[in-house]
Protein backbone atom coordinates (compact mmCIF):
# COMPACT_ATOMS: atom_id res chain seq x y z
CA UNK A 1 0.00 0.00 0.00
CA UNK A 2 1.69 3.60 -1.12
CA UNK A 3 1.74 6.60 1.43
CA UNK A 4 -0.69 8.25 -0.05
CA UNK A 5 -3.22 4.54 -0.05
CA UNK A 6 -2.35 4.46 3.73
CA UNK A 7 -3.30 8.04 4.19
CA UNK A 8 -6.53 8.04 2.63
CA UNK A 9 -7.33 4.67 4.37
CA UNK A 10 -6.77 6.43 7.78
CA UNK A 11 -8.56 9.47 7.00
CA UNK A 12 -11.59 7.24 5.68
CA UNK A 13 -11.82 5.40 9.20
CA UNK A 14 -11.35 9.01 11.21
CA UNK A 15 -14.77 10.01 9.17
CA UNK A 16 -16.37 6.72 9.36
CA UNK A 17 -16.19 6.42 13.28
CA UNK A 18 -16.81 10.04 13.96
CA UNK A 19 -18.90 11.57 10.82
CA UNK A 20 -18.39 15.48 12.22
CA UNK A 21 -14.69 15.53 13.71
CA UNK A 22 -16.46 17.89 15.47
CA UNK A 23 -13.67 17.38 18.13
CA UNK A 24 -10.48 19.95 18.54
CA UNK A 25 -8.24 17.05 19.24
CA UNK A 26 -9.39 15.00 16.24
CA UNK A 27 -9.57 17.11 13.79
CA UNK A 28 -5.85 18.35 15.23
CA UNK A 29 -5.03 14.34 14.32
CA UNK A 30 -6.62 15.12 11.43
CA UNK A 31 -4.34 17.78 10.37
CA UNK A 32 -1.45 16.44 11.40
CA UNK A 33 -1.49 13.64 9.35
CA UNK A 34 -2.24 15.18 6.57
CA UNK A 35 0.87 17.41 7.16
CA UNK A 36 3.63 14.55 7.52
CA UNK A 37 1.96 13.36 4.27
CA UNK A 38 2.70 16.50 2.46
CA UNK A 39 5.82 16.86 3.88
CA UNK A 40 7.14 13.75 2.93
CA UNK A 41 5.40 14.25 -0.51
CA UNK A 42 7.61 17.07 -1.11
CA UNK A 43 10.76 15.66 0.03
CA UNK A 44 10.56 12.66 -2.60
CA UNK A 45 9.80 14.79 -4.76
CA UNK A 46 12.81 16.69 -4.24
CA UNK A 47 14.75 13.51 -3.77
CA UNK A 48 13.66 11.93 -6.90
CA UNK A 49 15.32 14.99 -9.29
CA UNK A 50 17.59 16.12 -7.08
CA UNK A 51 18.61 13.28 -5.19
CA UNK A 52 19.84 13.84 -1.63
CA UNK A 53 22.04 16.58 -1.93
CA UNK A 54 21.64 19.83 -0.47
CA UNK A 55 20.88 22.54 -2.84
CA UNK A 56 22.09 25.93 -1.62
CA UNK A 57 22.84 27.84 1.57
CA UNK A 58 25.90 27.47 3.47
CA UNK A 59 26.01 23.60 3.35
CA UNK A 60 25.25 24.04 -0.48
CA UNK A 61 26.43 20.41 -2.35
CA UNK A 62 26.40 18.12 0.65
CA UNK A 63 25.97 14.86 0.63
CA UNK A 64 22.65 14.24 3.00
CA UNK A 65 20.39 11.19 3.99
CA UNK A 66 17.13 10.77 2.61
CA UNK A 67 14.92 10.26 5.77
CA UNK A 68 14.53 13.11 8.36
CA UNK A 69 14.48 11.66 11.81
CA UNK A 70 13.42 14.72 12.95
CA UNK A 71 11.10 17.72 11.28
CA UNK A 72 11.36 17.85 7.73
CA UNK A 73 13.63 16.84 4.96
CA UNK A 74 12.56 19.27 2.07
CA UNK A 75 14.15 22.00 3.72
CA UNK A 76 17.32 21.02 4.59
CA UNK A 77 17.47 19.57 0.99
CA UNK A 78 16.63 22.94 -0.36
CA UNK A 79 18.97 24.98 1.84
CA UNK A 80 16.93 27.31 3.57
CA UNK A 81 16.68 25.14 6.90
CA UNK A 82 16.81 27.27 9.90
CA UNK A 83 18.30 30.22 7.12
CA UNK A 84 18.12 32.77 10.11
CA UNK A 85 21.22 31.30 11.12
CA UNK A 86 22.92 31.63 7.89
CA UNK A 87 24.61 34.40 8.33
CA UNK A 88 26.19 33.84 11.68
CA UNK A 89 26.86 30.30 9.96
CA UNK A 90 29.21 32.40 7.66
CA UNK A 91 30.81 34.24 10.44
CA UNK A 92 31.24 31.18 12.81
CA UNK A 93 33.11 28.95 9.85
CA UNK A 94 35.18 32.04 9.45
CA UNK A 95 36.24 32.32 12.67
CA UNK A 96 39.22 29.83 12.65
CA UNK A 97 38.35 27.21 15.23
CA UNK A 98 40.74 24.25 15.42
CA UNK A 99 37.79 22.23 17.30
CA UNK A 100 33.83 22.66 16.43
CA UNK A 101 31.80 20.51 19.08
CA UNK A 102 27.81 19.69 17.69
CA UNK A 103 26.04 18.24 20.60
CA UNK A 104 22.78 17.95 18.20
CA UNK A 105 21.65 13.95 17.90
CA UNK A 106 19.59 14.10 14.22
CA UNK A 107 21.30 13.19 10.66
CA UNK A 108 24.22 15.47 11.47
CA UNK A 109 23.36 18.31 9.40
CA UNK A 110 25.15 21.23 11.20
CA UNK A 111 28.31 18.72 12.46
CA UNK A 112 28.93 17.88 8.53
CA UNK A 113 28.10 21.11 7.46
CA UNK A 114 30.37 22.80 9.51
CA UNK A 115 32.77 20.27 9.18
CA UNK A 116 33.10 20.70 5.34
CA UNK A 117 33.36 24.85 6.00
CA UNK A 118 36.17 24.55 8.28
CA UNK A 119 38.39 21.28 7.15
Amino acid sequence: MSNLETVAAWIKARVARDPPLASEPELGALLRVLAIWRSRTIAGALLRREGAKILSGPFAGMDYVGTATEGALAPRLLGSYESELHPAIARFAGQGFDCVVDVGCAEGYYAVGLARLMP
